[in-house]
């Protein structure tokens, strides 16, 4: 009953929030900066029952106020949003479908290819099915990206490392991510970079050749994901 009647509590104080901050051009409050370890702190304290059922453990280093994170990145305060959700709900799986361009970019940088040099990226991936497993959701959605993302960027150098951005390129490569995160004891950073990679890339040089690199699995999705 205790986390019923807390829960009512947030909602209200999230609709007088936004109901205050639809009023910060008019008579609104000044902005102060906002402590995010209590943002946390509130969601674990939202997410308790599904931590229990999942047996899981949430780790939490320090944290900046909001408006430290605004100065380091040159914005101004109130424009700053840090949005938060689980990884096994909609808007985690629509999110990390969403990160195949930006992973086929990060590749190319951590590979030595000056990101300056990439005119333009576009990519696409399946939205994995939600589980609110969070070890499921992850090895799903990560699947996603490696399995059956897709991406096109357009650049202005020719390189030797293109060969090496997609999945395939790494020995993981044809194991499902349940496994490759069980091996790793689900410590996300105890993984190489490498991968984290879209499973195939078209890399169109203006003024010069098209490489078409690595493949989709859909048999390797259809399994991840549970299709029958």
């Amino acid at each position: 009953m205790d986390f019923v009647v807390d829960g009512a509590k947030r909602m209200q104080g999230m609709i007088d929030g936004l109901l205050e901050y639809s009023r910060v051009d008019t008579d609104g409050d000044p902005m102060e900066p906002t402590p995010v370890g209590e943002v946390v702190s509130d969601v674990r304290d939202d997410l308790a029952v599904r931590i229990d059922d999942a047996d899981a453990t949430l780790t939490v280093d320090s944290l900046p106020t909001l408006d430290t994170a605004a100065e380091t990145a040159g914005v101004d305060p109130g424009s700053l949003f840090l949005p938060t959700y689980a990884t096994g709900s909609m808007a985690g799986s629509v999110s990390m479908g969403a990160r195949a361009a930006e992973l086929a970019v990060f590749r190319l940088s951590e590979l030595g290819y000056p990101p300056t040099e990439i005119m333009t990226a576009t990519g696409r991936a399946p939205v994995a099915p939600v589980s609110y497993n969070e070890s499921v959701a992850m090895a799903r959605t990560n699947d996603a990206l490696a399995y059956g993302g897709e991406v096109y960027l357009q650049v202005r150098e020719e390189s030797t490392v293109f060969e090496e951005v997609p999945s395939n390129a790494r020995e993981e490569y044809g194991v499902p991510f349940e496994e490759i995160f069980e091996e790793a004891g689900w410590d996300f950073y105890e993984l190489p970079e490498s991968v984290f990679a879209p499973a195939k890339v078209t890399i169109d040089v203006v003024d010069g050749d098209t490489y078409v690199v690595g493949e989709t699995d859909e048999e390797l999705l259809a399994e991840s994901f549970g299709l029958q």
